[in-house]
């Protein structure tokens, strides 16, 4: 019998989640510091402190997924909802301050919060969407996942984009697009997340360094949501991550209200979008 290719990824989500040092340091450590933050309003601080924060939510609750608990998706959905309101926090912010006195928000980062946000249906995250796809300075230097994902809301809104060739490894996604080879590209994009080294302890490699989204395919799923949005048929994954419960989020419902995730949206308030 073949090995579980899904194995070494699902046994190192369960230990990550499992472990209480990264307990306290991810969720704990961070918590606190956010609640804080949040109480004399730094916008630096609370973005940083709920990215990590969320970064609790997301891993865990995929672990308890991934254990059978669908439970889990409650924090994967809560997680998300937190990335994208500090993702959104950051980018207005630095938009507003003068040049060199806000932390420029990361290209990478902002792209695995659009995918996520995609991949899960979230229903707040339009000015996400327009961040990520038009709100970059000229001098941005762009990775090609990040221009990936931009060509992924390229073609949710028209059903066409003009970054083909300009996402390396992630070009073959975009090829196949509308087509009947949809599959099998996107089967070939899972095997990132499991292929031999990808997953051996605490590191990880490319866009997938982030335990948001090194067990959870958002890249993947994004392109699903898409084609739900086109009306397109959607392709069958044959690969074994494509069909762990992971890969099946919750598309309906309501998502998650929270005390902290409030807070965040309070201060969000307060900075003027464009």
């Amino acid at each position: 019998m073949a090995a579980d290719p899904t194995r070494k990824l699902t046994s190192f989500l369960a230990t990550w989640a499992g472990d209480p040092r990264r307990r306290m340091v991810v969720r704990d450590n961070n918590l606190t510091a956010l609640q804080e933050a949040l109480a004399r309003g730094d916008v630096h601080v609370v973005t940083t402190r709920a990215r990590g924060y969320a970064t609790w939510l997301c891993g865990s609750g995929q672990a308890r997924v991934l254990a059978g608990d669908a439970h889990g998706w409650q924090d994967v959905r809560l997680g998300a909802a937190l990335l994208r309101t500090a993702m959104v926090l950051a980018h207005r912010h630095f938009a507003r301050v003068p040049r060199g006195t806000a932390r420029r928000p990361q290209p990478i980062d902002c792209a695995n919060s659009t995918a996520m946000a995609l991949a899960l249906g979230d229903p707040d995250a339009d000015e996400l969407y327009r961040w990520h796809r038009h709100g970059w300075p000229a001098d941005t230097q762009m990775p090609d996942y990040a221009v990936y994902v931009q060509a992924l809301l390229d073609l949710r809104a028209n059903g066409h984009t003009d970054a083909i060739g300009h996402c390396g490894a992630h070009d073959g996604v975009l090829r196949a697009w509308a087509t009947d080879g949809l599959g099998d590209a996107l089967d070939a994009a899972l095997q990132w997340h499991t292929g031999p080294g990808v997953r051996d302890d605490d590191e990880a490699v490319g866009e997938f360094v982030d335990i948001t989204v090194s067990a959870f395919p958002v890249e993947v799923l994004a392109v699903l949501a898409v084609c739900r949005v086109r009306g397109l048929p959607l392709p069958r994954l044959r690969h074994a991550l494509g069909t762990t419960p992971l890969c099946s989020p919750p598309l309906d419902g309501a998502w998650p209200d929270d005390p902290i995730l409030d807070r965040v949206h309070a201060l969000l308030q307060t900075v003027p979008g464009r």
